[in-house]
C-alpha cells in the first residue's frame, strides 16, 4: 500500500531563516494538512505566477525529484511536498524537493503519477483562490482561510478515496476530475 508522510515541523533550514517581516509561505505535505506556517525570505518559483501570467501550472515530476529514501517512514512509500505563498494578490505553489522524498523499491509510474496529482490539485486550488481574489467574491483574510480549508479538504478527500493511489477506478476519476477543474472552490 502506498501512504505517505504529514511534515510534523518546518526543517530546519527553514525555521533559522524565519523573518517575521518576509511574506506568509506555508509547507504543506501532499495530504495538505501539514499546515505549519513557515516565514522565510525566499519566494518558491513556480512555473507562472498570478493572474497576469495565466492560470499557473504544475512542475512535471520525476523521480530524481524526490530524496532517495531506503525503507518506508511511518509505513510510508513516498511525500509530496509543496510551498504556497500570498502576497495579497495572488496565490503560488510549489514543489518543494527538500520535504519529498520516495523509498526506491517503492517507486512505481503510478505512485509517481499518484504524487504529481497532489501537486496538481494544489496548483489547482491556487488557481481557482486567485480566479476568486480577481473577481472580488473572496478577499484578504477570508480567501487565505478558504484556501486552506479547501487544500486540506481535498487533499484528504483524494488520498482517502484513492486509497493512496492503490484504487485505480478512483485514482482515474480524480485525474479526470482535477484536469477538468471540477474540484470547487471554496470547499463545501
Amino acid at each position: 500500500m502506498f501512504a505517505r508522510q504529514v511534515v510534523k515541523s518546518p526543517p530546519k533550514s527553514a525555521r533559522r531563516c524565519a523573518n517575521k517581516r518576509s511574506p506568509l509561505h506555508m509547507r504543506s505535505s501532499a495530504h495538505g494538512i501539514g499546515n505549519q506556517a513557515v516565514l522565510r525570505q525566499a519566494n518558491p518559483a513556480p512555473t507562472q505566477t498570478g493572474a497576469a501570467a495565466g492560470p499557473m501550472t504544475a512542475q512535471v515530476l520525476t523521480w530524481g525529484d524526490f530524496a532517495a529514501v531506503p525503507n518506508k517512514i511511518n509505513g510510508m512509500s513516498a511525500n509530496t511536498s509543496w510551498t504556497w505563498h500570498f502576497d495579497g494578490t495572488n496565490f503560488t505553489v510549489a514543489f518543494d524537493p527538500g520535504g519529498s522524498w520516495s523509498v526506491v523499491a517503492d517507486q512505481t509510474p503510478d505512485l509517481l503519477r499518484h504524487e504529481q496529482y497532489h501537486l496538481n490539485l494544489a496548483v489547482l486550488v491556487a488557481n481557482k483562490a486567485n480566479a476568486a481574489q480577481a473577481a472580488g467574491t473572496l478577499t484578504g483574510a477570508a480567501l487565505v482561510s478558504a484556501f486552506k480549508t479547501t487544500l486540506a479538504g481535498l487533499e484528504s478527500s483524494y488520498d482517502s478515496d484513492t486509497q493512496h493511489g492503490t484504487n485505480a477506478r478512483m485514482q482515474t476519476m480524480w485525474e479526470n476530475d482535477i484536469d477538468a477543474g471540477v474540484p470547487s472552490f471554496p470547499f463545501p
